[in-house]
């Protein structure tokens, strides 16, 4: 059951509720939702209770698969059976990624003007997480606890003063994007942490899980969806690629 082409929920509902099912969910999370069990679930079972009532029970078992930063909006795949979480790890490791099409997209506001391009360029690098800090940080190929990060991006659109850049993982890395963008001197609006100079009036960071595709594990369909802006203004309805 697809609840974004559902004309019975109310527009709020479509937006947070973006797919959902006996296995699993779609969710779309705020800038500021944590993650982490117990906090994503809760906001969850809060949503569909608002959207289901008792008509629906609540899932006993529900589990954020793939996690985004706290001040990162959009797309988070909530399982709902333990037995399918091997099977979803599978497909996203980097050779899977590949032979499946498992994409995760990110949208993101850059601080300056860059030159648009239609082509995807890699970023490589070796990050080491700062568990103290809670920060990663660019280092050598032989740094302890140092992590291959591969990720494709391409600017899209700038209004002069920002650009929107499109950005596909190969990895998944923490911080992996917030960190390979400043390290090449590409700052998120909003990203104090990593070398912007204020925060932002919305809240959170100026990146968004826009796309999450990948293959059911129980019926092999292929599930693509669209995360909508929970907040937006002037600037991103600028670029206007959601």
């Amino acid at each position: 059951m697809n609840i974004g082409q559902s004309e019975s929920e109310s527009p709020v509902d479509k937006k947070r509720l973006l797919y959902i099912d006996s296995y699993l969910a779609v969710f779309n999370k705020a800038c500021g939702d944590i993650c982490e069990e117990p906090s994503l679930p809760f906001i969850f079972a809060r949503c569909f209770t608002d959207l289901y009532g008792d008509s629906k029970t609540l899932p006993s078992f529900i589990h954020c698969f793939n996690r985004l930063d706290r001040p990162v909006s959009g797309a988070v795949l909530l399982v709902f059976d333990k037995a399918l979480l091997p099977r979803l790890q599978n497909q996203f490791t980097e050779h899977q990624k590949k032979a499946l099409a498992v994409k995760k997209v990110y949208t993101a506001v850059l601080k300056g003007s860059l030159p648009i391009s239609g082509d995807f360029a890699l970023l490589e690098h070796y990050l080491r997480f700062d568990a103290r800090r809670q920060k990663a940080f660019v280092c050598e190929k032989d740094a302890r606890r140092a992590k291959l990060a591969r990720l494709l991006w391409r600017p899209v659109f700038s209004t002069g003063r920002y650009t929107f850049a499109e950005i596909e993982l190969i990895t998944g890395r923490t911080h992996q994007i917030r960190c390979q963008l400043a390290h090449e001197g590409y700052h998120i609006k909003g990203d104090v942490k990593y070398g912007a100079r204020r925060s932002d009036p919305l809240g959170g960071i100026r990146l968004h899980a826009s796309r999450l595709r990948f293959e059911h594990p129980v019926t092999n369909e292929v599930i693509d969806i669209a995360a909508p802006l929970l907040k937006t203004d002037a600037l991103w309805q600028a670029y206007g690629g959601f």
